[in-house]
């Protein structure tokens, strides 16, 4: 087609590209954001070329914060509310965990103080097989002259043996049981060679060896009241009482988890216990606020009848009829009565407060068995009414 120019048409497709270009470029400038034009796609080397997007338009400013002018407190309540209730509860917490801490460290003094425990008592009793008709006789043993001056430890120890018929076995518990009685008395002593040998009254003696009895725990609390009225029929005042359990106390007969307690720091003036955020001490019961103490509970528990646990134990023993005669043996609270009788003596060193040889807790055992036992028997007797199948059954 183009004689003499062999590449003529190559020339004009330069040419051709060359004008494309520029008006792509006039375009742009004069505001055009993209030009296609209607040709072949161009080959190897030759490129659209597409204008770019114009800019967003910038964001309106947001309105500034209003900055809160209200007080802290006011602006942060409930948070300050919230951690405030967190804060006081394991302060609480932290308080009572100490004052549990200082009792149970009490309450291991105590226990290492005591000359024997619960379980040597046991072995003592199940080793020697002492009668209480035996034990009666020791001060008539040991002679007139130990009965009224008292009798050393050895000489004790000798005139059990004599009374017995045969050497006491596992004496030197014994013989720890009277020297802590003899340390707790603290009686005076007239001369050093007392001094060297202290005496102790053989009513103490026995109150201390009571425990060897091997009949049941009626027996065994009549030899008490025995020994501590003297052999008499009683009634005993209320400060030999208060003697007899601190002797029975010495000689490791009462628990020590009852001979310590926390002592209250009452209320503060909005009426909220002091024991929630102060921590309590913990404090040793001498012989009076123990008896105090079991005092106080038999008069709350009334005093006619006598409750329930005290009648299923005298029945349990074989003796319902000193049951009626505990009527009015309770007292004023907070305090013993002038005197105490033999079914009050009983009452109170059975008691949750006193718990001599931990005899309360096998009282309440004995109480929840007969219980479940009353339900029991109840449930056969009188079944729900969907239980059709047991109708009709005795």
């Amino acid at each position: 087609f183009f004689p003499g120019h062999p590449n003529m048409l190559t020339r004009r497709l330069s040419t051709a590209s060359l004008a494309c270009r520029a008006r792509v470029q006039l375009s742009s400038r004069s505001g055009l954001s993209t030009l296609r034009l209607g040709l072949a796609p161009p080959r190897s080397g030759l490129s659209t070329v597409v204008a770019p997007p114009p800019p967003p338009p910038p964001a309106a400013a947001a309105p500034p914060e209003e900055e809160d002018a209200r007080p802290f407190v006011v602006r942060w309540w409930k948070s300050i509310l919230f951690w405030s209730f967190v804060a006081s509860w394991a302060y609480s917490l932290i308080q009572q965990n100490r004052s549990r801490r200082g009792l149970d460290e009490e309450e291991e003094r105590v226990r290492a103080c005591a000359p024997v425990n619960a379980d040597e008592i046991l072995e003592l009793r199940a080793l020697n097989d002492v009668s209480s008709d035996t034990l009666a006789t020791l001060a008539d043993v040991a002679g007139a002259g130990a009965r009224h001056d008292g009798a050393t430890v050895p000489q004790v120890l000798a005139a059990l043996a004599k009374a017995v018929g045969q050497p006491v076995r596992e004496e030197y518990a014994l013989e720890r049981m009277l020297l802590a009685v003899l340390e707790v008395r603290g009686a005076a002593l007239a001369s050093p060679a007392e001094a060297a040998a202290p005496r102790i009254p053989l009513d103490d003696a026995a109150l201390a060896l009571g425990f060897l009895s091997n009949g049941p725990v009626v027996e065994r609390l009549g030899a008490l009241y025995a020994s501590a009225s003297g052999g008499g029929p009683g009634p005993i005042s209320a400060e030999r009482f208060v003697a007899a359990l601190g002797v029975l106390a010495a000689s490791g007969q009462v628990p020590p988890d009852k001979q310590v307690a926390l002592d209250g720091v009452g209320r503060n003036a909005l009426g909220v216990n002091r024991s929630w955020y102060v921590e309590q001490p913990a404090v040793s019961y001498s012989a009076a606020e123990l008896a105090d103490a079991a005092a106080a509970e038999l008069a709350a528990e009334g005093t006619a009848p006598p409750p329930a646990w005290w009648q299923f134990w005298k029945a349990s023993e074989g003796a319902v009829a000193d049951a009626a005669r505990a009527k009015g043996g309770g007292g004023a609270a907070g305090g013993l009565p002038p005197t105490v009788d033999r079914p009050t003596f009983e009452r109170l060193l059975v008691s949750d407060a006193v718990c001599l040889w931990g005899e309360c807790h096998l009282i309440r055992e004995r109480e929840r068995i007969a219980k479940r036992r009353a339900e029991a028997e109840e449930y056969e007797r009188s079944p729900p009414s969907w239980q059709f199948w047991k109708w009709g059954r005795s």
